[in-house]
């Protein structure tokens, strides 16, 4: 297995970059160009030349130099090491472990969506990878599907050229230069400039839903577009996998507080109760499920069809036929294979959310094929109707017997014992010898992934049956619009109702014991004193008594507990203690146990506590007890 080894290199790339040797182009960004290259022992490295306006700027320069120098310290658990750094002829370059594998990038946009076995360990192997890089005290800041490898051993994230402390000051980025790619942004980083690791939790989010839909799920559009809908439009994440489609909503709360941090997306992920024990999961799950024969990791070259099977509309003498033995969502390459026998109209098959059938992407070269860009995906070529990655399934109406819709009739074609031509009144007629293949597809829906209502089968193109008065159907057919609208109305009435049920909070402001979920919180103290003159902050410490009262562990996370103070803000836990006063780590709690220790917050000094806000998950309502 192996990814490409690039494209050859362009006449004005140099044979050699200090002492590394240049095979072939990678790929190219707004940084610089990124180069297989091969260092003095033979072995291949991947070497990331940085754009000449770059280096000459002194403040750029410097800023490299502090982030390779961070890059160092990230454990190599599902990433690429950062193997040496320089400068070669007034040009820097960073050289990095060369990860032999398919980007999932291309592997989505050859093949669609992940299957949820691979999504599941995709999602681990991330997890684990900014797990590791946050632990080093670092934030990636252009996590996307380009930067994620699919390898034998599994996945692993590459491409810390922009990766930066959390510790020091953003001194070293342009005044107004937002960093990383648009449609991985977190909202926060777009409008108000600020850089966390939550801004990578979310990218984890994005990047998931996008790898187990199919499609980004905000939709297309520019940074400020698309980041706009992240703090505005819930996405729609149906299809996703349990417990992936609660984990990805949390990633991608618009609150970067609420977000869960990469350790407890990982301890989440492999039921593990601390952090070492959950890279040793991570790395049990990846080593046992991991099964690179799950997905292709190379294009598969188009296979040869017989040559009398063209793929053209039927002639004279052959209705045309329903593309019945191919999935909705493959792509006609030219030859088919043989259709089954007609059968007169039927009705089309159920839409799915599936990409591309594999093998059906023509492949090429990755330099060349950029696929669809993150934020503002590539449209389709102009004969190719399946949907690409960022798309929902097109409706089933582009199957159905509707054959030359909209097209001048033309000669009919040869009687047919089930076939009765066209439907009077609608305007179509039967379809001549050789007709427009376009046609037959109608338009390509609007709605993407993530926006506006999932495609549903439609009857447009079909008028009044055989033998009803034009006039009698009109009025039949206002009858039944009129008698859906109010079914439909009172539908949506009742859902309201049961959303707004179902929403509601368990327990608001509450004074004794309250239950989210399958935790039942009770608050056994509470210590909030002045804070001296000079502090800016005031620690508040509160006792809680926790059970589950459910039949499967739970994980109490401090961070997703909140504490609400008199102005109704809410504030994240900072530690969890245990009775004797000593901080832990999330605390796993068995089916039937109770845990009794303290959460801490801190607030602003002048405001006090109202209500403790608590949390079974990232994704629950939460319940609210009062503090006053």
């Amino acid at each position: 297995m192996g990814r490409s080894a690039g494209t050859p290199l362009e006449p004005e790339d140099p044979p050699a970059i200090g002492p590394y040797e240049l095979v072939s182009r990678l790929g190219s960004g707004g940084m610089g160009v990124v180069y297989l290259a091969k260092a003095a022992d033979g072995q291949r490295v991947a070497l990331k030349a940085i754009r000449r306006d770059y280096t000459a700027d002194p403040v750029y320069r410097a800023r490299f130099h502090e982030e390779v120098s961070n890059a160092r310290k990230v454990a190599s658990f599902c990433t690429a090491r950062v193997l040496d750094h320089g400068e070669d002829r007034g040009r820097l370059y960073l050289v990095t472990e060369y990860i032999d594998g398919i980007s999932l990038e291309d592997h989505l946009i050859e093949h669609g969506a992940l299957s949820p076995s691979v999504l599941h360990s995709a999602a681990v192997g991330v997890a684990a990878a900014l797990t590791a890089i946050h632990a080093a005290g670092l934030v990636h800041r252009d996590l996307k599907p380009a930067n994620v490898m699919l390898t034998l051993a599994g996945p692993r994230v590459i491409d810390f050229g922009l990766a930066r402390s959390t510790h020091v000051s953003s001194r070293h980025t342009n005044a107004g230069m937002v960093m990383g790619t648009p449609g991985w942004i977190a909202p926060e980083q777009v409008f108000e400039g600020r850089t966390s690791p939550a801004g990578d939790v979310f990218a984890w989010g994005s990047l998931i839903a996008y790898a187990g839909l199919g499609g980004h799920p905000f939709g297309e559009g520019d940074a400020y577009v698309m980041a706009a809908r992240a703090r505005s439009a819930p996405p729609d994440l149906r299809g996703l996998p349990a417990p992936l489609d609660r984990l990805v909503a949390a990633a991608i709360h618009p609150d970067p507080a609420r977000r869960p941090a990469a350790r407890q997306l990982l301890l989440e992920l492999v039921g593990a109760a601390d952090e070492p024990a959950a890279q040793l999961a991570a790395t049990k799950h990846l080593t046992n499920s991991w099964n690179p024969s799950d997905f292709p990791m190379m294009p598969r070259p188009p296979r040869p069809m017989p040559p009398d099977r063209t793929g053209q509309m039927p002639g004279p003498g052959r209705p045309p036929r329903r593309p019945e033995s191919r999935a909705p969502h493959a792509e006609p390459r030219g030859p088919q294979p043989p259709p089954a026998e007609p059968r007169g109209p039927q009705p089309p098959p159920p839409a799915e959310r599936t990409g591309p059938t594999p093998g059906a992407a023509s492949h090429v070269p990755p330099a060349e094929r950029t696929g669809p860009k993150p934020g503002m995906m590539q449209p389709p070529p102009a004969e190719r109707t399946g949907p690409k990655p960022g798309q929902m399934p097109p409706p089933a109406e582009r199957t159905g017997p509707t054959p030359g819709a909209g097209r001048v009739p033309q000669q009919p074609p040869a009687p047919h014992p089930e076939r009765t031509g066209p439907v009077p009144g609608t305007g179509l007629g039967p379809q001549g010898p050789r007709g427009p293949h376009p046609d037959l597809t109608g338009p390509v829906p609007h709605h993407q992934t993530g926006q506006g209502p999932i495609p549903h089968h439609s009857t447009t193109g079909q008028g009044p049956l055989p033998g009803y008065p034009p006039a009698k159907r009109k009025r039949g057919v206002f009858a039944g619009c009129m008698t859906a609208l109010i079914i439909v109305f009172a539908l949506v009435v009742v859902l309201i109702g049961v959303l707004v049920w179902v929403l509601r909070p368990s327990t608001t402001g509450e004074d004794g014991p309250v239950q989210d979920g399958k935790l039942r919180f009770a608050v056994t103290s509470t210590k909030c004193p002045k804070p001296a003159k000079s502090a800016q902050t005031r620690t508040c410490q509160i006792g809680v008594r926790v059970s589950n009262v459910g039949q499967e562990a739970r994980v109490l996370y401090p961070g997703q507990q909140k504490l609400v103070d008199e102005d109704k803000e809410l504030h994240g836990g900072t530690k969890l203690l245990d009775k004797d006063g000593k901080e832990i780590t999330p605390i796993r709690i068995e089916a039937g146990q109770s845990f009794a220790g303290a959460l801490v917050f801190e607030l602003p000094k002048e405001l006090a506590p109202a209500a403790l806000e608590v949390h079974d998950s990232g994704l629950s309502n939460g319940a609210r007890l009062n503090l006053g």
